[in-house]
Protein backbone atom coordinates (compact mmCIF):
# COMPACT_ATOMS: atom_id res chain seq x y z
CA UNK A 1 0.00 0.00 0.00
CA UNK A 2 2.01 3.03 1.22
CA UNK A 3 5.78 2.72 1.55
CA UNK A 4 7.00 6.26 2.27
CA UNK A 5 5.20 8.83 4.41
CA UNK A 6 6.07 12.54 4.42
CA UNK A 7 5.07 14.16 7.71
CA UNK A 8 5.27 17.96 7.84
CA UNK A 9 5.62 19.22 11.40
CA UNK A 10 5.75 22.64 13.00
CA UNK A 11 6.09 21.48 16.61
CA UNK A 12 2.48 22.24 17.50
CA UNK A 13 0.27 19.81 19.45
CA UNK A 14 -1.74 19.22 16.26
CA UNK A 15 1.46 18.31 14.40
CA UNK A 16 2.45 15.98 17.24
CA UNK A 17 -0.85 14.13 16.79
CA UNK A 18 -0.16 13.79 13.06
CA UNK A 19 3.37 12.51 13.78
CA UNK A 20 2.03 9.92 16.23
CA UNK A 21 -0.62 8.82 13.74
CA UNK A 22 1.97 8.53 10.96
CA UNK A 23 4.33 6.56 13.21
CA UNK A 24 1.63 4.01 14.02
CA UNK A 25 0.62 3.75 10.38
CA UNK A 26 4.24 3.38 9.21
CA UNK A 27 4.87 0.68 11.82
CA UNK A 28 1.85 -1.32 10.67
CA UNK A 29 2.70 -0.91 6.97
CA UNK A 30 6.46 -1.32 7.27
CA UNK A 31 6.81 2.11 5.66
CA UNK A 32 9.52 4.71 6.10
CA UNK A 33 8.94 8.27 7.30
CA UNK A 34 10.46 11.57 6.30
CA UNK A 35 9.81 14.28 8.87
CA UNK A 36 9.71 17.71 7.29
CA UNK A 37 9.80 21.25 8.57
CA UNK A 38 8.83 24.02 6.15
CA UNK A 39 10.51 27.18 7.35
CA UNK A 40 8.31 29.90 5.90
CA UNK A 41 9.41 33.44 5.26
CA UNK A 42 6.39 34.47 7.36
CA UNK A 43 8.05 37.40 9.08
CA UNK A 44 9.13 38.88 5.79
CA UNK A 45 5.67 38.40 4.31
CA UNK A 46 4.01 40.09 7.29
CA UNK A 47 6.53 42.93 7.34
CA UNK A 48 5.93 43.64 3.65
CA UNK A 49 8.13 43.58 0.62
CA UNK A 50 9.90 46.83 1.50
CA UNK A 51 11.46 45.41 4.64
CA UNK A 52 12.21 41.89 3.41
CA UNK A 53 15.95 42.58 3.31
CA UNK A 54 16.03 43.89 6.88
CA UNK A 55 13.96 41.05 8.34
CA UNK A 56 15.18 38.21 6.16
CA UNK A 57 18.84 39.19 6.32
CA UNK A 58 19.28 38.94 10.08
CA UNK A 59 21.75 36.13 10.90
CA UNK A 60 20.53 36.09 14.51
CA UNK A 61 16.90 35.65 13.45
CA UNK A 62 17.85 32.93 10.98
CA UNK A 63 19.85 31.12 13.67
CA UNK A 64 16.85 31.20 16.01
CA UNK A 65 14.53 29.90 13.28
CA UNK A 66 16.98 27.12 12.42
CA UNK A 67 17.29 26.11 16.08
CA UNK A 68 13.50 26.06 16.52
CA UNK A 69 13.19 23.85 13.43
CA UNK A 70 15.85 21.46 14.76
CA UNK A 71 14.17 21.26 18.16
CA UNK A 72 10.79 20.57 16.58
CA UNK A 73 12.25 17.85 14.41
CA UNK A 74 14.11 16.35 17.39
CA UNK A 75 10.81 16.10 19.26
CA UNK A 76 8.99 14.59 16.27
CA UNK A 77 11.83 12.13 15.68
CA UNK A 78 11.64 11.00 19.31
CA UNK A 79 7.91 10.27 18.84
CA UNK A 80 8.57 8.25 15.68
CA UNK A 81 11.49 6.30 17.17
CA UNK A 82 9.44 5.52 20.30
CA UNK A 83 7.00 3.77 17.96
CA UNK A 84 9.90 1.70 16.61
CA UNK A 85 10.04 3.38 13.22
CA UNK A 86 13.15 4.81 11.55
CA UNK A 87 12.95 8.19 9.91
CA UNK A 88 14.86 10.82 8.05
CA UNK A 89 14.56 14.59 8.35
CA UNK A 90 14.37 17.54 5.97
CA UNK A 91 14.14 21.31 6.37
CA UNK A 92 13.43 23.74 3.54
CA UNK A 93 12.82 27.48 3.50
CA UNK A 94 10.42 29.29 1.22
CA UNK A 95 7.53 31.68 1.06
CA UNK A 96 4.73 29.08 0.93
CA UNK A 97 4.92 26.01 3.18
CA UNK A 98 2.39 24.10 1.07
CA UNK A 99 4.64 24.44 -1.99
CA UNK A 100 7.61 23.13 -0.03
CA UNK A 101 5.58 20.19 1.24
CA UNK A 102 4.44 19.20 -2.26
CA UNK A 103 7.98 19.68 -3.63
CA UNK A 104 9.68 17.61 -0.93
CA UNK A 105 7.05 14.85 -1.22
CA UNK A 106 8.10 14.48 -4.85
CA UNK A 107 11.81 14.69 -4.09
CA UNK A 108 11.75 11.93 -1.47
CA UNK A 109 9.25 9.75 -3.33
CA UNK A 110 6.57 9.94 -0.63
CA UNK A 111 3.34 8.22 -1.62
CA UNK A 112 1.39 9.58 1.37
CA UNK A 113 1.53 12.94 3.12
CA UNK A 114 0.28 12.87 6.71
CA UNK A 115 -0.36 16.32 8.12
CA UNK A 116 -2.38 18.12 10.75
CA UNK A 117 -5.32 20.35 10.05
CA UNK A 118 -4.42 23.51 11.92
CA UNK A 119 -7.28 25.51 13.37
CA UNK A 120 -6.06 29.05 12.93
CA UNK A 121 -7.95 32.28 13.26
CA UNK A 122 -10.25 33.59 10.56
CA UNK A 123 -8.05 36.56 9.66
CA UNK A 124 -4.96 34.40 9.28
CA UNK A 125 -6.88 31.94 7.13
CA UNK A 126 -8.13 34.78 4.91
CA UNK A 127 -4.62 36.22 4.52
CA UNK A 128 -2.63 33.03 4.12
CA UNK A 129 -5.19 30.36 3.28
CA UNK A 130 -5.09 26.84 4.60
CA UNK A 131 -1.74 25.13 4.04
CA UNK A 132 -3.47 21.75 4.26
CA UNK A 133 -6.07 22.84 1.71
CA UNK A 134 -3.35 24.02 -0.66
CA UNK A 135 -1.47 20.71 -0.32
CA UNK A 136 -4.73 18.86 -1.04
CA UNK A 137 -5.29 20.90 -4.19
CA UNK A 138 -1.74 20.57 -5.53
CA UNK A 139 -0.34 17.20 -4.52
CA UNK A 140 -0.40 14.30 -6.93
CA UNK A 141 -0.20 11.76 -4.13
CA UNK A 142 -2.45 10.79 -1.25
CA UNK A 143 -3.04 13.05 1.74
CA UNK A 144 -4.15 11.96 5.20
CA UNK A 145 -5.37 14.88 7.32
CA UNK A 146 -5.27 14.39 11.09
CA UNK A 147 -7.80 16.56 12.94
Amino acid sequence: MFTHLLVPTDGSPASDRAVACAAGLARSLGAQITLFHAEADALAALAGAASVGAVGGSPELQARLDEAARQGLDHAEALVRAAGVACQRRISTGSAPWQLIVQVAGEVGADLIVMAQQHRGTIERLLAGSQTGQVLRHTRGALLVVH
